[in-house]
């Protein structure tokens, strides 16, 4: 089994608690956050994340923005 410990997902407008697609699974950060870049710029009104596993380090929304990551990688509560 590929080891790919961060993922991007695209979650339903609704809740925001079903996954609609998992767009990418990637091993190295950078490709990743390039990627959750390029996927928040496609669908900038959806509902994204960049997940370290099971943690969400990065989200679309208000609360952060696709330029300036977090600085820790954190849970982030919805």
């Amino acid at each position: 089994m590929a080891d790919h410990p961060h993922t991007v997902d695209r979650w339903d407008d609704a809740t925001g608690e079903n996954l609609i697609e998992q767009i990418a699974s990637v091993r190295d950060y950078l490709d990743a956050l390039e990627t959750y870049r390029a996927t928040v710029k496609r669908w900038p009104k959806d509902k994204i994340t960049l997940r370290n596993r099971a943690r969400r380090p990065s989200r679309s929304g208000a609360a952060f923005s696709c330029e300036r990551p977090p600085r820790a990688v954190q849970p982030v509560l919805w």
